[in-house]
C-alpha cells in the first residue's frame, strides 16, 4: 500500500512540476494583456475627452458663426444711411 502512495505522490509531483511552467506562462500572458488593455482603455478615455472638447470647440464655432451671418443678413444694405445724433 506505501508503494502506491508513494508513486503516486511521486507522480503528482513530477505532474505539478510539469505544468507549473504552462501555468505560469499562461498567468503571465493573462497579467500582460490585461495591463495592455488597461492601457488601452485610458487612451481610449483620453481620446474621447479630447473628442469632446473639440466637438464643443466646433459647435461653438458653428454658434458664433450662424450668429454673425444673421447679423449679416439683418443689415438693410439698400436703405439710405442714417445721420448719426
Amino acid at each position: 500500500m506505501d508503494y502506491v502512495h508513494v508513486n503516486s505522490a511521486r507522480i503528482a509531483d513530477r505532474v505539478r512540476r510539469v505544468l507549473r511552467v504552462p501555468a505560469d506562462d499562461a498567468r503571465q500572458m493573462l497579467d500582460r494583456s490585461v495591463r495592455d488593455l488597461g492601457q488601452r482603455r485610458e487612451e481610449m478615455i483620453k481620446l474621447d475627452d479630447e473628442s469632446n472638447a473639440a466637438l464643443r470647440y466646433f459647435r461653438n464655432l458653428v454658434r458664433i458663426g450662424t450668429n454673425e451671418e444673421d447679423a449679416v443678413k439683418a443689415m438693410n444694405l439698400e436703405a439710405p444711411p442714417q445721420a448719426l445724433e
